[in-house]
């Protein structure tokens, strides 16, 4: 039975294992997807936002180039009024802190007329660095002590009409850049608006601008390959090894870029609740495979009934007489054996009995009447006795009778007694028309006359056969 259960078990063990191994697989990839869309999402809504301030930049550096061409026509000095109206409308627009001009000295005035001096701002001597030659560009201001902190400065070098080299500058407060970009963005462990370079522009996360972005990055984040991406201002999402996600989105106007830094811890939160799907379409596939195999083994026991059932009633239909219901000699022979093996008395009384009329009575009177006639002699003598003793057909003429349990000479001889009665009555008991029976019985006791049931029915036949030649009706014993 065992081999039985491994024949269906092992099956559905290997069909589990290779179902959860394919929901593994294709977990994994739905996970990855799973993630990038997610971050995917989150670009997009930077991209939205950081679309909004880069078009607050290029408006600014669109109107500080304008205005810088302007000035090229105009004395530093001698022009002064027609400069302040042109650095006063640049500095109407809220993000705008302040724009002024100023030579190569520091020295100048703003947008509102007043006189400033920057030379001792750090930042101007980056400026004269990087701008003095000529060209234009952005500057971040970290700190400073004219203007607010966390300021870009859009940079434009002039040559005035009156021989004056110097700077029209226009500062954007970035302080709620970072708002603005980030707004709604959340589950990121590190998130900042840098320059190429590296330098921090905003951040919500109050980095400190004075440092570099990558110093404080994972070891394995591709900072190079990032760059490069900044640098043709496409999108970049990867998985950082050992640490979680990377999300790129360049700066359309300026060589800076919103950079996300998304680890696993802080972004498990999304993701369990994103993946939820797919772990309800795993459990309902794994029920499934548990229904189907329930079934299937369901099924198995079931058929393994039925063939038992029906195993059974095929032996009980072969150990069993067609025409009456009694049982054949294979029946009488089985119940025989279970009743030696079984029985804790092992006593009882076998009878054979032979009617003479039935040898002949299916040439004489054919199949129909033959049975009719049979059929109600076999009733009439199955009547006789206890459902639990075994009553047998051996053939047309024959019938066996063993009566269990039986060891007391006095129920020996009451046996012997009701059986005489029994062959006077059916012979006595005619139908008009009809043919008297004339039967003969004998009997053999078990375990006297024999172990098995060929021992004692060959007993019994002998004793039968013996009251035959003594008369029709007689009862005989084997000894």
């Amino acid at each position: 039975m065992k081999k039985k259960y491994l024949k269906w078990l092992i099956p559905i063990l290997v069909l589990t294992f290779m179902v959860s191994v394919a929901c593994a697989i294709y977990g994994r990839g739905i996970k990855t997807e799973v993630a990038r869309s997610e971050l995917r999402r989150k670009a997009d809504v930077v991209s939205t936002n950081l679309y909004e301030v880069d078009n607050y930049i290029k408006t600014a550096i669109d109107y500080s180039d304008i205005s810088a061409v302007a000035c090229k026509s105009l004395g530093f000095y001698t022009d002064k009024s027609k400069i302040h109206s042109l650095l006063e409308y640049m500095a109407r627009t809220d993000y705008v802190d302040s724009s002024f001009v100023c030579n190569f000295d520091g020295k100048g005035y703003d947008h509102r007329g007043e006189e400033l001096d920057i030379s001792s701002e750090p930042f101007f001597a980056e400026a004269m660095e990087k701008f003095s030659k000529g060209g234009n560009g952005l500057l971040l201001v970290p700190e400073s002590t004219a203007f607010s902190d966390k300021s870009i400065l859009v940079i434009n070098q002039i040559y005035f009409r009156d021989q004056v080299k110097g700077f029209l500058m226009t500062v954007l407060h970035v302080g709620d850049l970072a708002d603005k970009i980030f707004a709604g963005i959340f589950d990121i462990d590190k998130m900042a608006l840098i320059s190429l370079a590296g330098d921090i522009v905003a951040s919500p996360d109050d980095l400190s601008m004075e440092g570099n972005f990558w110093d404080d990055a994972p070891s394995t984040l591709p900072a190079d390959t990032i760059k490069l991406n900044i640098s043709r201002k496409t999108l970049y999402i990867n998985e950082i090894d050992d640490y979680g996600y990377v999300v790129v989105v360049p700066s359309k106007v300026t060589l800076g870029a919103a950079v996300l830094l998304v680890d696993h811890k802080s972004f498990s939160g999304v993701m369990s609740f994103e993946m939820r799907r797919y772990r309800l379409f795993t459990l309902a596939l794994l029920g499934i495979v548990f229904v189907f195999s329930s079934m299937m083994i369901i099924s198995y026991f079931i058929r393994l009934r039925i063939i038992k059932s029906r195993r059974g009633k095929n032996e009980e239909n072969a150990q069993k007489d067609k025409g009456t219901g009694l049982l054949n000699g294979l029946g009488v022979a089985a119940e025989m054996s279970k009743y030696i093996e079984d029985s804790n008395i092992k006593k009882g009384i076998m009878l054979s009995i032979f009617v003479e009329e039935f040898r002949t009575l299916r040439n004489e009177k054919g199949d129909e009447e033959a049975d009719r006639q049979i059929g109600e002699f076999s009733r009439k003598l199955a009547h006789r006795y206890r459902f639990t003793d075994i009553v047998g057909k051996i053939s047309d003429g024959e019938y066996v009778i063993f009566v269990k349990d039986v060891e007391q000479e006095k129920d020996i001889r009451k046996q012997a007694d009701d059986l005489q009665i029994f062959l006077y009555d059916i012979k006595n008991d005619v139908a008009p028309g009809g043919k008297p029976l004339n039967a003969s019985a004998g009997g053999a006791l078990y375990p006297r006359d024999g172990s098995n049931a060929d021992e004692l029915l060959s007993a019994a036949r002998a004793a039968m056969e013996k009251a035959r030649i003594e008369g029709s009706g007689r009862v005989s014993f084997y000894r």
